[in-house]
């Protein structure tokens, strides 16, 4: 993370020498206030931060869905993938539309991941895996309110933000053998989508702290306000309310994210 700053500190200096070179004059430059506070001495945060709309987060953490939570006594999910989690990897978007005096952030959010469970397909009479694969993949989709709370970096200078999160789900799912969708004896394919709800309380550590000069100079050169690594405790419950497959889990979440 120093390192990037450094490089974006690095081409924004670099591109001020060169308009410097070919402006005779600084009352005839328009990038000369922006240079003078490019060169100036690091200043509370608020007199560089620019406007701040947005958060994309970048998020990876085991998930393991409770398919077999729905059963009494039989684990089908874990007969066919074993009792082991697969890497669930998806990306956030957050429009913080309102900013709470003394508090933090308001943002309406939208959350797309994807995880895949691979296995060798049993045989019908139990005697063992075959060669043939089987697999299930799973893609939720969230729609979320989200509310961080930032007064304790901005205002006391202690760079955590907790935050919570709430909101939709919308998950879709197959099953697959080899390279087609699965089909019971019955004829039904297995594919299908369910819906819940998701509560995700968290805790961001801003990393402007790390290198204070390189965040300003970032923040005058792209607009990026912060950078963060987060952990995150998500539990969802996406069984279309009882009527359908549990595709939900209770599990933690690691990742990064920026703010601008």
């Amino acid at each position: 993370m120093k390192a990037l700053f450094s490089l974006s500190c690095a081409t924004a200096l670099l591109l001020s020498s060169l308009s410097k070179e070919a402006t005779a004059h600084p009352a005839d430059d328009p990038y000369y206030e922006e240079r003078d506070r490019l060169h100036a001495p690091l200043r509370p945060q608020d007199s560089y931060r620019s406007p701040q709309y947005a958060a994309i987060e970048v998020r990876f953490g085991p998930y393991r869905p409770n398919v077999d939570d729905e059963f009494s006594g039989a684990t089908p999910f874990a007969d066919s993938y074993g009792t082991g989690p697969s890497v669930m990897g998806g990306i956030e978007v957050d429009y913080q539309f309102l900013r709470v005096p003394y508090l933090g952030t308001l943002a309406a959010g939208l959350g797309v991941s994807y995880v895949q469970y691979e296995a060798a397909a049993p045989f019908a009479d139990g005697s063992g895996a075959s060669e043939h694969p089987m697999s299930l993949w799973l893609l939720p989709v969230n729609l979320l309110g989200v509310f961080r709370v930032d007064t304790f970096s901005r205002d006391f200078h202690v760079p955590l933000v907790p935050y919570i999160k709430a909101g939709l789900v919308y998950a879709f799912w197959e099953a697959r053998d080899a390279n087609r969708t699965s089909t019971t004896e019955a004829g039904s394919q297995g594919l299908g989508a369910e819906y819940g709800f998701t509560v995700n309380p968290g805790l961001m550590l801003e990393l402007n702290f790390l290198a204070p000069q390189q965040a300003i100079d970032m923040d005058i050169a792209s607009g990026v306000n912060h950078a963060y690594l987060f952990g995150e405790w998500m539990f969802s419950s996406v069984n279309s309310f009882g009527s359908g497959m549990e595709v939900g889990a209770s599990t933690w979440v690691l990742g990064l994210a920026i703010e601008y």
